[in-house]
């Protein structure tokens, strides 16, 4: 296959709006795109080689492993590396720990299951995993282990029929593709079988310009025709601006885009002419090296910074990672493939198991001393973080308490005889379910949960079949005898945070219409008012800054909703009780002056608005003295 520089060049077009994503530019909110560019140019590339070597009888599934091998590991496996090595001495365990299952993820080429089952890829947490971008890798990794074997197996079939079968394939995982992003959206984002139609039709456009050449269409078609691909590339990436039922069409227009241009630009057209410029080729030449460098440079800094990255400096940090690619790809990318380097030939098999092996090593070891716990890091100045705070960062009993049935029948986890309460609401009342059931066990009470995390227990906001199961279970239950006392957890100002000013009254109404139903029927509620949020993350704020100051977040119709709350204040049998009130007098002098989470030398929140062991136990030890029973 001739080489092209427009395809460098349109490497370089992927790489960079990926870039810009990652370090949060507002411009280029569709800058993931970049990603299904890649496929379709790795799916156009390889199987054009697998094509032309098969029809020579050259092919060899061995060789074609290693010259991948080659081309993708060794800059890997240094980026890998060295994101431990920094993270070793920057991460806090639970990081270090994330850190460390990605890296066993990775060593068996999985880490777009590991991120599928762990974390959504567009959210603020994200962005702070310094591999999560080798994703994409994966499902390419994943690709090249099958596709070569399943070319080899119906090479004997003719390139129709061949054809044929492959766009048979790309149809069913095309359409399997717009079946499960309605199902489960973090699957089709991150997993094969749902991205495998873009590396198919880079492969069905293999074998059609095998037979049939782009000098067989006029040169006004190919400019014309590689001037909409570009632009679809561009407007797609461009205008992409938010997560609606029309996302997946900006995917259509990013791979349709790429395959327009690869098919129709030729060197008489000006989408050509834009490609091959030198600065285009020469960026899309290291932008392997600068993809794998990226994603690293902007987590570990924005790690450390903790605030939102100034802009001047996050283009400082995007410009910085086009020497470093360059010198990635000169220093190893390049010794790698080189293939007059016989030693390193030679034994090349036998280092890379060496060095997957060393990465799972210290993944697992990761993993299973929970971040490397002891590490120096740890010890002064940073007190508050020893090895029994990680022990007990996340509530006490929370992960334990799973009694909930299918259909949200709450399971009676303590009986008593001095009254029956229940705990309801989302992922702030599993904080607290642990110090719930000790206070149940110690004052003879029947009690039970009902949880659901993210769920505001109403026909509003974030709606899935789990919530609306659930709120009918509440329902049911404030119109039952099995609970004397209803206690209420749930993050409402934050729920409201996502909604228009005119849902806000609506989702209250909602949620107090249930309380009123289990008024109604005789039964106490105790409504907790939410603990605060802070601005800023609060462990690293700790570690990274010097003020030990840190402002609360200003939820924008928290106010809205403290006057709907007031008018219940005195409603029989309707008992408030503030998460806000009781935080807010242990670590903040005013609203505007609080130290990162900490009472009393001991860390309360684990992020912004959850707490730890020490913070639940502290919470619930005061919002405890409300629970009032028949």
């Amino acid at each position: 296959m001739q080489y092209r520089k427009d395809i460098d060049g349109l490497r370089a077009i992927a790489v960079l709006p990926v870039i810009l994503f990652h370090a949060g530019f507002s411009y280029f909110q569709g800058g993931f795109l970049g990603v299904d560019i890649f496929f379709v140019i790795s799916g156009y590339l390889i199987t054009g080689l697998i094509i032309r070597e098969l029809e020579k009888e050259t092919f060899q599934i061995s060789s074609f492993y290693l010259r991948r091998a080659k081309r993708l590991l060794p800059a890997l496996f240094f980026v890998s590396i060295t994101s431990f090595v920094v993270g070793y001495f920057l991460l806090l365990p639970i990081d270090l720990k994330n850190l460390s299952q990605s890296l066993t993820a990775l060593s068996i080429f999985s880490t777009n299951i590991f991120f599928w089952l762990t974390t959504d890829y567009f959210s603020s947490a994200a962005e702070l995993k310094p591999l999560l971008h080798t994703w994409s890798l994966a499902v390419e990794e994943q690709f090249y282990i099958f596709f070569p074997i399943f070319l080899l197996t119906i090479a004997s079939l003719g390139r129709t029929r061949i054809f044929l079968i492959i766009l048979t394939l790309a149809s069913i995982s095309l359409l399997y593709f717009f079946w499960v992003t309605n199902i489960d959206y973090h699957a089709s984002f991150f997993l094969l079988p749902s991205r495998a139609w873009e590396l198919l039709v880079g492969a069905l456009l293999a074998l059609y310009l095998a037979n049939n050449h782009v000098e067989y269409f006029t040169r006004k078609t190919n400019n014309l025709m590689s001037s909409i691909g570009l632009l679809l590339i561009v407007f797609s990436i461009l205008t992409f601006d938010s997560f609606s039922n029309f996302s997946n069409f900006y995917i259509l227009f990013s791979v349709i885009g790429t395959l327009l241009v690869i098919c129709f630009s030729e060197q008489t057209t000006i989408t050509y002419k834009l490609l091959s410029s030198p600065v285009l080729v020469g960026l899309g030449l290291i932008s392997y090296s600068m993809y794998l460098w990226h994603q690293p440079i902007l987590a570990f800094s924005k790690y450390v910074y903790v605030e939102s990255l100034p802009q001047s400096f996050l283009l400082l940090l995007c410009s910085s990672i086009i020497p470093i690619g360059y010198l990635s790809w000169r220093y190893i990318e390049q010794p790698a493939r080189d293939n007059k380097n016989i030693s390193l030939s030679k034994y090349f098999v036998s280092l890379s198991i060496v060095a997957f092996s060393l990465i799972f090593l210290i993944g697992i070891l990761g993993h299973f001393s929970d971040g490397f716990q002891k590490r120096k890091f740890l010890s002064e100045p940073h007190k508050y973080f020893s090895y029994e705070l990680f022990n007990n960062v996340t509530p006490a009993n929370q992960q334990s308490i799973k009694c909930i049935k299918e259909d949200f029948s709450p399971c009676m986890l303590n009986q008593g005889k001095a009254g029956s309460v229940i705990l309801v609401g989302d992922s702030h009342a599993d904080d607290l379910v642990g110090e719930f059931y000790k206070f149940a066990k110690n004052n003879d009470i029947a009690a039970s949960h009902l949880i659901e995390a993210g769920c505001s227990f109403t026909s509003y906001a974030l709606i899935t079949n789990q919530c609306l199961t659930a709120k009918a279970k509440l329902i049911e239950i404030s119109q039952t005898n099995t609970f004397d006392t209803i206690v209420v957890v749930i993050s409402i100002y934050e729920v409201l945070d996502d909604l228009h000013v005119n849902e806000v009254e609506p989702l209250l109404n909602d949620l107090f219409g249930t309380m009123k139903l289990a008024l109604s029927n005789n039964k106490k509620v105790l409504f907790i008012i939410p603990r605060p949020t802070l601005s800023l993350h609060p462990i690293r704020a700790t570690v990274f800054r010097k003020d030990h100051k840190i402002a609360l977040v200003s939820l924008k119709h928290q106010s809205r909703a403290e006057h709907f709350l007031d008018q219940y204040k005195h409603t029989n049998n309707l008992t408030f009780a503030s998460e806000e009130e009781i935080l807010i007098n242990g670590f903040c002098k005013n609203k505007n002056n609080c130290t990162y989470g900490i009472i009393d030398d001991h860390i309360a929140y684990r992020d912004s608005n959850h707490l730890t062991g020490f913070g639940s136990q502290y919470v619930f030890d005061r919002l405890s003295k409300k629970i009032e029973l028949k």
